[in-house]
């Protein structure tokens, strides 16, 4: 047996001579026990800069009742916006050199002022609808579990008082009121009117999600 490496299967054991081969000596038995691992990252140096991943926290869910568009491409957005240019324009030539001829007198230039920026208001507007059109401008409506988002505005529910319905030329369009003393009508207006049917499935189902949340907001 002599010569030869034996391994035990409990203690790990390798026999390895204490002289060279050839000699007759008893074996001695070395343990060969590997050295410890560490299982910890090593320290980082001076000056490390952490990144910490970020926690994922539930969110909650938005259910989406209505979703609708509004484009100002339409020949009647070029009509309107063409007159009020061409309105605006004619008394802007009219006035404005009138207005600067009595400069020396104060009371006509004050009084002058209000026709030129009546005037002026039109023509402002004129072009913007003339740039809607030229440019597909369009109003997104979304009416969701937190608000109403209409373009640009967002109306959350606790600034609502009510959603109801109007008929404006013939088609079923949304009306939105705000809460407040002094507080304008808004309406909701989209290219593809909902049908009754539609209006009381929306306001069936705002009434028993979004009136059990905030008691003050009214349908119809």
């Amino acid at each position: 047996m002599y010569g030869a490496s034996l391994e035990s299967n409990t203690n790990k054991r390798t026999r390895r001579w204490c002289q060279p081969p050839g000699l007759l000596c008893r074996p001695c038995f070395h343990d060969f026990i590997p050295p410890p691992v560490s299982t910890l990252s090593p320290a980082p140096a001076v000056g490390t800069a952490y990144t910490f991943a970020p926690l994922n926290t539930p969110t909650m869910t938005q259910e989406v009742y209505h979703t609708a568009t509004y484009h100002y491409r339409r020949l009647s957005t070029l009509i309107v916006g063409m007159v009020c240019v061409a309105f605006s324009s004619f008394f802007l030539i009219l006035l404005v050199p009138q207005w600067v001829a009595a400069w020396r007198d104060p009371s006509k230039l004050v009084v002058g002022l209000f026709p030129i920026g009546i005037s002026s208001l039109f023509a402002f507007l004129g072009t913007m609808l003339i740039r809607y059109y030229l440019t597909d401008f369009r109003l997104e409506l979304r009416i969701d579990s937190q608000g109403v988002q209409y373009g640009r505005r967002f109306y959350p529910w606790t600034e609502i008082g009510s959603l109801s319905g109007r008929w404006n030329h013939g088609r079923l369009q949304l009306l939105l009121h705000r809460r407040g003393l002094i507080a304008l009508d808004r309406y909701l207006l989209t290219d593809i009117a909902l049908t009754e049917y539609e209006y009381d499935r929306l306001m069936e189902r705002l009434n028993d999600y979004i009136g059990a949340l905030y008691p003050h907001f009214r349908i119809g």
